[in-house]
């Protein structure tokens, strides 16, 4: 029975170091998980600054085919068609470009989950709300892609009907209609920036108040 106090007194010291290296592991995997979500959202916001561009770009690149298809004076031909020409290009890259976005987009899925995670754990050295905000601003972001898809699916498939059409039969009614098409995404892109914007000041915030917190190796 002596030997019970020495026990205890073992025990005790153990059971805080348990505890603390459970606490800190949560705060480190918050900021990794925060780290790894700030590069993503840094590279998403650099497409959409790209996809801007080429939307500026193709007006010029309209125009560019429409030269190059009078000065061969086959205005029954189509460049978008026989997959050649500056709109067909500038096409081929915003493909490429939503399709990387999308892929960005399904691993700061990933980091979600885990920050949801993470907030259910409730650790006590970690900014659980702040958790949850970050984690919920990532809804608006998923939504402003999700959107731009959308009218990115129209906008492909009313080039390809448009641009397809040999440019005698081409309609000011049907480049209106794209153009009201672009235009949306356009207004898309100018939201989903600012978003981004915001999220990374939650965790800049998140980061400032974590590294007042001592840690426990």
């Amino acid at each position: 029975m002596k030997k019970t106090p020495y026990l205890v007194l073992f025990f005790i010291p153990l059971l805080f170091l348990l505890i603390s290296c459970g606490i800190t592991e949560e705060l480190e995997m918050a900021k990794l998980t925060n780290t790894e979500l700030t590069e993503q959202l840094t590279a998403q916001k650099k497409h959409y600054q790209t996809l801007e561009k080429l939307l500026q770009d193709l007006p010029e690149a309209i125009q560019q085919d429409q030269l190059t298809l009078k000065e061969e004076k086959d205005e029954t031909d189509s460049l978008y068609d026989n997959k050649e020409g500056e709109v067909y290009a500038n096409y081929e890259k915003r493909q490429a470009l939503l399709a990387d976005m999308a892929q960005i987009q399904k691993e700061m899925s990933k980091q979600q989950k885990q920050l949801q995670k993470l907030v259910k754990k409730q650790g006590v050295d970690v900014d659980n709300k702040q958790l949850a905000l970050i984690a919920q601003s990532l809804d608006i972001i998923f939504s402003d892609l999700n959107s731009i898809n959308t009218y990115a699916e129209s906008s492909f498939k009313q080039e390809a009907d448009y641009f397809s059409q040999p440019l005698s039969e081409q309609t000011e009614e049907e480049a209106t209609l794209i153009q009201r098409t672009y235009g949306s995404i356009h207004l898309l892109n100018e939201e989903a920036q600012p978003n981004i914007d915001y999220t990374l000041s939650l965790i800049k915030h998140f980061e400032k108040e974590a590294r007042k917190t001592p840690t426990t190796h």
